[in-house]
């Protein structure tokens, strides 16, 4: 008897570790226990419910982009070019 319990002991102890490794996720095992309670649970009121569809959504296009227009004398950013610069605050005169 003590056999049994020991060879019962050390079948559960594997499985656990078993369970807990990345294999586990895989595993045909896993689908065959998630598939038997499926079946099974609702004669014991366990049941899986879905979850709920996400609402859906309508998207429109956004507005049509301005045409590319840069103020001469003006870079990128918005900054004047060298010639408008105002001087550095740092810098004495």
């Amino acid at each position: 008897m003590a056999a049994v319990l020991a060879a019962l002991v050390a079948g559960i102890a594997a499985f656990y570790r078993y369970s807990r490794s990345p294999a586990w996720r895989t595993s045909e095992v896993r689908m065959a226990t998630m598939r038997f309670l499926v079946i099974i649970g609702p004669f014991f009121g366990a049941r899986v419910d879905m979850p709920d569809p996400a609402p859906t959504s309508i998207s429109t296009p956004g507005p049509e982009p301005e045409p590319d227009t840069v103020p001469i004398g003006v870079t990128r950013t918005g900054e004047a070019t060298s010639a408008e610069t105002p001087p550095d605050p740092g810098s004495s005169r």
